[in-house]
């Protein structure tokens, strides 16, 4: 797991969290930056929070990380992309891709598991 996904991880073990890292050209960590602190499983988030982040930074790619703190918490239970974990990343994509600014992964915390979209293969339908 990456220091972001750790952070998050550890801030926020029973209620939701956002947060988003940004590198920039030389590939440097430009910002960490948590956007949102939610309930125990809802969160009201605006992207303009993580995309002007990326912008003030100068960041030229973007990864993106929110928990789910209900869910792979037994062997048998495992973290789930929800529509609107798809919708988000998607409208975010966009909105950065007309910035030159890329979204590289959305990866979505539990207790004991993480689940990424880049690695189940859902970034390639965004794009």
């Amino acid at each position: 797991m990456n220091n972001m996904s750790l952070r998050i991880r550890n801030t926020f073990a029973l209620r939701t969290g956002s947060g988003i890292m940004g590198v920039d050209a030389v590939g440097y960590v430009s910002c960490i930056y948590i956007a949102a602190i939610g309930a125990e499983n809802r969160m009201i988030i605006d992207p303009v929070d993580i995309f002007s982040t990326a912008v003030i930074h100068k960041s030229k790619k973007v990864f993106l990380a929110h928990n789910h703190p209900n869910e792979g918490v037994d062997s048998d239970l495992s973290l789930t992309l929800s529509p609107e974990d798809f919708d988000f990343t998607n409208r975010l994509y966009h909105a950065c891709q007309s910035f030159g600014i890329e979204v590289m992964d959305h990866i979505i915390l539990s207790d004991e598991t993480y689940y990424s979209l880049d690695e189940n293969k859902y970034m390639t339908l965004i794009h």
